[in-house]
């Protein structure tokens, strides 16, 4: 039985325990039961943190580290100190897409940074039989930014490597129409 949101001082019931919210760190009230039950004394106040928790470590573990490829892009902003933030991490959702940079100026522009493999490239991988998802392809991302009223700019891995990759994108970037 867990009772919520405790006020600043307050009387713990006996056969009871003080504990955090593992994601929100708030405290409140376990009973020693269902603390000796728990098996890694890892508690959440609510329903609501636990899905969050998981939600978030669940994108962790299958995004653990920044690309090489966003790693260019976001030293390239850094460089022409460009009002983009990176938000790959997990920060920024629309819909079920989590957007690889933002604009910070108020602008609903995107920047996704496609990798051939895992995205399918039709330049790179053309006779892949592996499916992809339709908000994984190129076409599924504009369409489901557009409904929201974002522009974004989609560069492929490939587009990288290619000479001269950063005027290309720079005009791209303060092209009015993409």
């Amino acid at each position: 039985m867990v009772f919520k949101a405790l006020p600043f001082l307050v009387q713990i019931p006996e056969n009871s325990l003080q504990v955090k919210c593992h994601y929100c760190k708030a405290e409140f009230i376990v009973t020693l039961k269902e603390y000796n039950k728990s098996r890694w004394k890892k508690f959440w106040c609510s329903d609501e943190c636990k899905m969050d928790d998981r939600t978030y470590r669940k994108f962790r573990r299958r995004n653990p580290a920044v690309t090489t490829p966003e790693k260019k892009v976001a030293a390239f902003i850094r460089q022409n100190k460009l009002p983009y933030r990176y938000t790959g991490d997990g920060t920024f959702w629309l819909e079920k897409v989590n957007p690889d940079f933002i604009n910070i100026n108020g602008e609903k522009k995107a920047i996704e940074v496609f990798g051939c493999y895992w995205h399918k490239c039709p330049h790179c991988f053309p006779n892949v039989a592996r499916k992809v998802k339709n908000f994984q392809t190129e076409q599924g991302r504009k369409e489901l930014f557009k409904k929201y009223g974002w522009d974004v700019i989609i560069l492929w891995e490939h587009d990288l490597v290619q000479r001269g990759w950063r005027t290309n994108l720079l005009r791209r970037l303060t092209n009015a129409d993409n």
